[in-house]
């Protein structure tokens, strides 16, 4: 906490005699200081506090608020336990460096590439390129109703993530404070029906069928939704210092009109450019603030009260990183399909439909009970496709047809062909009936 808390004298220690417990009610200070001393304090803009250490087990710091009496020139303070006391003041300067310097980090970190990543699952027929700039990590998966791209952020700043032709059903995920806040904002304002966002340190994902490949993705680098996140996972942490803590995650899902709030002035930040940035930027860094309103009782409030003062020039002053990462722009991948699967291989001049994508009739051997006909695919490409069809029913079983559920599997090689080496067709009707053909690659 070296720059952000300064003391006007040494420390107070107060213990208690073996045995002897904490007293039940609040413990009221009075200190001494010299009036010139803390008037000069006052006058530079720094909050009056007392230092204290927590009386639980890991006696973390505790910042207690304190009023100055001018005309006994003493401070005072109410505490919760006997403990050490150190009267001095918050400076508002050195904590917004510790805040700043946090958010510069933050906004450089990279991280590790996972094995997944340009190693395509076996029996793909799916490759995806890397990101521009290698910004994120691509990871394809085989899934039973066909893939899941997930790209994992090497990036500390939040992308949204879109794909050509649109799909729906994308995913982003936020496990620490910062992702978690700009996750929120996103899903709250956003068209997340076709938009997802990546946040430092986690993945966007986005699944799909062989039928909706995407042709290319591209992420864009919202430098608002980035520097908001950043700053508040920033301000939360540093405030811990003080064993303050705000809550920030469950106050924000409980009020939705604080993401919102944050919504706007995420925009207003992204609406910024050139010069107007740097002389703008501290504006919205002081509605950031207004948006959380009360956080943390009357310890929080001091915290957030010296924030304030210095939240203008914070901004101002990482505006150089935020300017510099939106110079990133935009970053793309591309996807391509290669050959579909087929199903199984035709085994003789009899065979319809084996050895080819997507068959919409299917004979063994031409005779009725190995024919299904009108098949119609739910999926196709995947770990498995599932399709629909209906069954030829012999004339002394009572001719017609009946339906059948068709469930294609164990894609790979088949004498030199990409294939779904097995198929099981079950009978449909509340009766049931037996699997059918089972091995299609012999």
């Amino acid at each position: 906490m070296d720059g952000m808390l300064h003391a006007f004298g040494p420390a107070v220690e107060v213990t208690l005699a073996q045995g002897r417990a904490q007293p039940a009610g609040p413990v009221h200070l009075r200190f001494t200081l010299d009036r010139a001393a803390v008037d000069a304090q006052r006058q530079a803009g720094h909050a009056l506090v007392v230092f204290t250490r927590s009386s639980d087990a890991a006696h973390t710091p505790d910042l207690l608020p304190a009023q100055w009496d001018e005309s006994s020139a003493t401070l005072a303070a109410d505490a919760t336990h006997l403990s050490s006391f150190l009267p001095g003041w918050l400076d508002p300067a050195g904590f917004g460096k510790t805040i700043g310097d946090g958010i510069n980090a933050a906004l450089g970190l990279r991280f590790p590439k996972p094995d997944c990543a340009g190693n395509a699952p076996a029996g793909a027929t799916i490759t995806v390129s890397a990101v521009d700039r290698d910004v994120a990590w691509p990871c394809l998966i085989t899934t039973d109703t066909g893939y899941r791209l997930e790209l994992n952020s090497n990036s500390g700043w939040a992308w949204l993530v879109r794909t050509s032709p649109p799909l729906g059903g994308l995913e982003s995920h936020g496990r620490d404070l910062a992702g978690a806040i700009a996750a929120g904002i996103f899903y709250q304002t956003s068209n997340t029906a076709r938009t997802s966002v990546m946040v430092p340190g986690d993945k966007a994902a986005i699944p799909f069928d062989a039928d909706h490949v995407p042709a290319y993705g591209q992420l864009a680098m919202d430098a608002g939704l980035s520097l908001v996140s950043v700053a508040l996972d920033e301000i939360d942490a540093a405030s811990q210092l003080f064993g303050v803590k705000f809550g920030l995650i469950d106050k924000l899902q409980s009020d939705t009109t604080k993401l919102g709030c944050l919504a706007d002035v995420v925009g207003g930040i992204d609406g910024l450019s050139g010069a107007d940035f740097a002389a703008k930027v501290g504006a919205f860094g002081k509605a950031m603030l207004d948006c959380l309103g009360e956080l943390g009782g009357a310890a929080g409030a001091l915290v957030i009260g010296a924030v304030a003062g210095v939240i203008s020039a914070l901004f101002v002053s990482v505006a150089g990183a935020v300017t510099e990462g939106a110079g990133l722009g935009t970053a793309g991948f591309t996807v391509t399909q290669t050959a579909q699967p087929v199903l199984g291989r035709a085994q003789d001049r009899y065979s319809v439909g084996f050895g080819s994508v997507k068959p919409s009739d299917l004979s063994i051997n031409s005779l009725c009970d190995n024919t299904i006909t009108a098949v119609r695919w739910d999926s196709w490409g995947g770990a498995t496709a599932v399709g629909h069809g209906q069954a030829c029913v012999p004339a002394g079983e009572g001719g017609g047809t009946k339906p059948v559920d068709l469930l294609a599997s164990d894609k790979g090689d088949c004498h030199g062909s990409l294939a779904y080496r097995h198929l099981k067709a079950t009978d449909s009707t509340p009766a049931g009936g037996d699997d059918w053909p089972g091995d299609i690659c012999g």
